[in-house]
This record gives C-alpha cells, structure tokens and sequence, in this order.
C-alpha cells in the first residue's frame, strides 16, 4: 500500500511505524478501525503514550471525512498546541520560599519561657562532695579500687 502525498512528514512516519512492526496490516487495521469507530483505544487495556497520543489526536480531530489535508492540519494544530503547552510550564516561574517555616512536633517550643525548676545543687555548688577515686571502695568486701558491680566476694 502507497501512499502519494506531497506533504510528506506525518504520512511517511505513520507508514514507516506499520512497516517496522511485525504485524502491519493488523497494525494499521486497529488504528483505521478505531478512527472510523471513535474509540480512545487501539484495543488494549494498557495505557501508553501511542493511546495518549491517538486519544489527543481524536479530540483535534473531532470528525473524520476522510480528508487528508484536514488530517495533517490537525495533526499540526496538535504539535503547537503540545509546544505551546510545554514552553509555558518551562516559562512559567517557580514559587521559591525564602524562609520556610520550621514545625517542631516534639519538644520545648522555641521561644518559650524555661520553666525548670532549679535543684539544690545549682542553687548551691559548694554542697558537692568530691570524692577521691582512690579513695572509693566496694559495698560488699569495703575493698578499694573496685566496685559491687566487679566485687569476688559478690554472691
């Protein structure tokens, strides 16, 4: 099957996609039966970007007569629109956030008065006890330089 179009472009890729596949008569059947039929599908569940793409061209399309410069101006409609779409979101400036803000779940809030309670040892530090370490002994036996925890003696 040849196609004579001195448009060229969309024809020949749309000729050259049936010819690579294994199966191009059943190819170019399912997109032909789901052109003349108005579906959104090429008969198959699975969601891809020929199914995208062929449900897009169908709603620039509308109406099919058979017209094949109605097609491809279509078709071309479709690629500036997608162009057009995409250059705005590229353009389009993006929100940034200088100083975002900071929700703390746990803990302390910040900036919030202290409300600890000052124990005895910070109201008076002479209080401490210090102890040298060589003067420490174990609880059981009254032995130095070790502890209950280490102790022989320990039942």
């Amino acid at each position: 099957m040849t196609i004579h179009c001195d448009r060229g472009g969309i024809y020949n890729k749309l000729l050259d996609f049936t010819q690579e596949t294994s199966n191009k008569k059943k190819a170019l059947e399912k997109f032909v039966k789901a052109w003349t039929n108005e579906l959104l599908h090429l008969e198959t569940t699975i969601t891809s970007h020929i199914e995208g793409s062929h449900a897009t061209l169908k709603a620039y399309l509308q109406m099919s007569t058979g017209d094949l410069h109605h097609v491809y101006t279509a078709i071309s409609l479709a690629q500036l629109a997608a162009q057009d779409t995409l250059k705005s979101i590229i353009d389009e400036p993006s929100m940034a956030l200088q100083n975002p803000d900071i929700v703390r779940i746990k803990g302390h809030p910040s900036g919030a008065p202290n409300n600890q309670k000052v124990n005895s040892t910070k109201r008076d530090p002479s209080g401490f006890k210090l102890v040298d370490p060589k003067a420490r002994h174990c609880a059981i036996c009254q032995q130095p330089r070790h502890n209950a925890c280490t102790c022989i003696n320990k039942k």
